[in-house]
């Protein structure tokens, strides 16, 4: 599992670097980002799996199938995003 840190400041920069570079196996630890509770790393967060495309939809919908239902639309809306071409 990829470590992204504890400090605010530094996973935004590490996501946006992960998921420039198609880091695949960064997928899950940014797909737990989307529930941080922070908005700036949860939008750094979503933009990267819509930038990683398909290869985020796995995590997106594991994660959105075991979420309680109020926050499945974190998840949701990441693969709504992926599916209409936002990447």
């Amino acid at each position: 599992m990829w470590c992204i840190g504890r400090r605010r400041d530094a996973r935004v920069p590490a996501v946006r670097t992960l998921c420039r570079a198609g880091r695949e196996p960064a997928v899950p630890a940014v797909t737990a980002l989307l529930g941080h509770p922070h908005a700036v790393v949860r939008e750094a967060a979503g933009e990267g799996l819509v930038e990683l495309g398909g290869a985020a939809v796995p995590a997106l919908r594991h994660a959105s199938a075991r979420a309680r239902p109020d926050r499945r639309s974190l998840y949701t809306e990441v693969l709504d995003r992926i599916g209409a071409g936002e990447h």
